[in-house]
């Protein structure tokens, strides 16, 4: 069984998408995760997704937090979801 790919900056790992976004001018995925970051943005691993894999939120970008979609839901309030 293959296991999903990690994106820490303790760990970076080869973004298979960055040279092409690089050519288009767009920023990679450790770029956008800053970015989101410096902005405030909450992010969220799934904690099913996390036990399925069996990954740790260590292994995961600093700053991202576990959570469930009942807690999800409930701290959403008025704010928006952007999930992928």
């Amino acid at each position: 069984m293959k296991r999903a790919s990690r994106c820490s900056p303790a760990r970076p790992r080869d973004d298979e998408d960055g040279p092409s976004l690089a050519a288009a001018g767009l920023p990679d995925r450790p770029a956008l995760l800053a970015m989101a970051q410096a902005a405030g943005i909450a992010l969220i691993a799934c904690q099913t997704g996390l036990a399925l894999t069996s990954m740790t939120l260590e292994a995961l970008a600093g700053g991202v937090e576990a959570g469930g979609m009942v807690s999800l839901l409930a701290t959403l309030g008025t704010d928006r979801l952007v999930s992928f």
